[in-house]
């Protein structure tokens, strides 16, 4: 993909978060840790993504829903698929 075509979409994807469109990134957590270490994996998580968004598209974006178990949990390596989902806040 060559420049120009890489500026439209993000152009375009930029547009779409202004409008109240979501995006969302996916986290493997393991399965193994107690309740307060997944609370500071979630937290540090999400202020990570927030800031790297920030600084992206110059937005802010909050988190909107948080799913768990999804798409291919690894049983081998003892590890949970979390998605995040962002959204505009107001």
């Amino acid at each position: 993909m060559n420049r120009k075509k890489r500026n439209l979409n993000y152009i375009r994807l930029k547009n779409k978060l202004r409008k109240g469109d979501i995006i969302s990134n996916f986290e493997k957590i393991s399965n193994s840790l107690t309740t307060q270490e997944e609370e500071l994996f979630f937290d540090n998580v999400i202020k990570q993504h927030e800031i790297n968004y920030k600084k992206k598209y110059k937005l802010n974006l909050k988190l909107y829903s948080c799913e768990l178990g999804l798409l291919g949990d690894d049983f081998m390596k003892n590890l949970t698929t979390i998605k995040l989902n962002f959204k505009k806040s107001l």
